[in-house]
């Protein structure tokens, strides 16, 4: 029998939650600080400190519809987040979801690329992805991923770091600001129902 989990969760500007989008970016990855992570186990009647390599939970990562400035490198593109989206702006979504046990890795792994690539498709463009597949060590035989999508819309433009996360409150738009995506609320309604289908 399948177990379902879905969570969805966004982060602004400014609340810290992990370092902001890099700093999240990192942790799911397992790079940089989150590449390690020290444990403490019992081993008769003394306690040993161990250091873990955390990087082997990583399954498999992948980003999808960056900007060419930051294509290849997507902590380049979560790190533009926190230092140019608005204040108070959103600098990603959240989806963490199970992935079916039932199925081969091979398998889910293509269900979790397509789901991620039908809820970065919005009108207008798609949004920029981060795809990180974990495998849980308490438990191998479970597979999770999480889900970064940005708000920005990626229309194909060239255009700076900086000129990427433009305010769209702005009164005049111009064609070096990008859109954001108005309806993410309609999206993760969207991403419920895709997964319960």
């Amino acid at each position: 029998m399948a177990i379902f989990h879905l969570h969805a969760s966004a982060c602004s500007k400014g609340d810290g939650k992990r370092g902001g989008a890099g700093g999240h970016a990192r942790y799911l990855l397992r790079q940089g600080p989150y590449a390690k992570r020290v444990v403490d186990r019992v081993e008769g009647s003394a306690v040993r400190r161990f250091e873990e390599d955390r990087a082997a939970e990583v399954v498999a990562s992948y980003s999808g519809h960056l900007p060419a400035w930051a294509e290849g490198n997507p902590l380049a593109y979560w790190d533009a987040a926190d230092a140019y989206e608005r204040a108070n702006g959103t600098v990603y979504r959240e989806l963490e979801f199970s992935l079916p046990g039932e199925f081969s890795e091979e398998r889910n792994l293509e269900l979790a690329q397509a789901f991620a690539e039908e809820l970065a498709t919005v009108e207008g463009g798609h949004t920029p992805y981060t795809l990180v597949l974990h495998r849980s060590t308490r438990d191998p035989e479970l597979l999770h991923c999480h889900l970064m999508l940005s708000d920005r819309i990626n229309d194909g433009h060239d255009r700076t770091p900086e000129q990427w996360f433009i305010n769209q409150a702005l009164k005049y738009l111009t064609s070096r600001s990008v859109l954001r995506d108005g309806g993410n609320s309609a999206r993760l309604s969207r991403a419920v129902g895709v997964a319960r289908s």
